[in-house]
């Protein structure tokens, strides 16, 4: 995601939405140390069903929450685009 400074364009980092909304800051945190964990279970384990069946956000499995990758509140706006079927 990028953004208009005075000086140049920059990307946003993950850290940079904690300064403008913590809550979904923490929440994309969140998300992102499960993605971590997904990638280091894939690594060891054999069984990609294994892994899947185990990761879960606040209780709650990952294939229940219907992700999307939008930008929240602006649906044509694609978080990553290319990823629209990850």
């Amino acid at each position: 995601m990028k953004y208009l400074s005075s000086y140049q364009l920059q990307e946003l980092d993950l850290y940079d939405f904690l300064s403008f909304d913590a809550e979904f800051g923490k929440t994309l945190q969140e998300l992102h140390a499960l993605v971590r964990r997904k990638q280091y279970l894939e690594s060891i384990s054999t069984e990609n069903n294994e892994v899947n069946a185990d990761l879960c956000f606040r209780g709650t499995p990952i294939k229940d929450l219907c992700l999307d990758f939008t930008l929240p509140g602006y649906p044509d706006y694609m978080m990553k685009p290319g990823d629209e079927t990850v």
